[in-house]
């Protein structure tokens, strides 16, 4: 598994997150995206675990890394293969392993996903069965870190 991911790294000690920006899928280091010490775009970030086995954890990393390089998708097609929007990345690794988001938004006469369909699914139906552990969710409010609980998510 290591030698998928050694290319990415430059010193040992990254912490990487695969995610589909304007930029199109990329595998980069927390810290490009989250800069929460400073001026960034990224405003919070809320992680869940699956409760699955390491089998399954590989499937899903492996399913996100085969994405990499794939453009972002601005039509919002979520049954396109050849871009991909945030939402829609989350949507094709978890289906892989048998957990599906239902899509039922309705944006310009398509169905989407977003990222508060994903989380709303995993609170109400992943952490109260537990199928997901809540980890963490942090947001940056004037330049000062802010934890919150999974009960004030609900």
């Amino acid at each position: 598994f290591y030698q998928v991911l050694k290319r990415y790294y430059a010193h040992g000690d990254e912490e990487f997150i695969i995610d589909s920006s304007l930029q199109g899928v990329k595998v980069r280091d927390i810290g490009e995206l989250s800069n929460l010490k400073g001026v960034s775009y990224l405003q919070s970030i809320l992680a869940f675990r699956p409760e699955i086995s390491s089998d399954k954890k590989e499937q899903f990393i492996y399913q996100a890394l085969k994405q990499v390089d794939k453009k972002y998708d601005f039509d919002l097609l979520t049954f396109n293969r050849d871009s991909l929007y945030c939402s829609e990345l989350l949507y094709t690794a978890f289906k892989e392993i048998g957990i599906k988001f239902e899509i039922s938004r309705r944006l310009a006469n398509r169905k989407i996903l977003i990222p508060s369909d994903i989380v709303q699914s995993i609170i109400h139906k992943g952490v109260s069965r537990d199928a997901f552990s809540f980890l963490f969710f942090i947001e940056k409010k004037q330049y000062k870190i802010v934890e919150h609980s999974v009960r004030e998510l609900m």
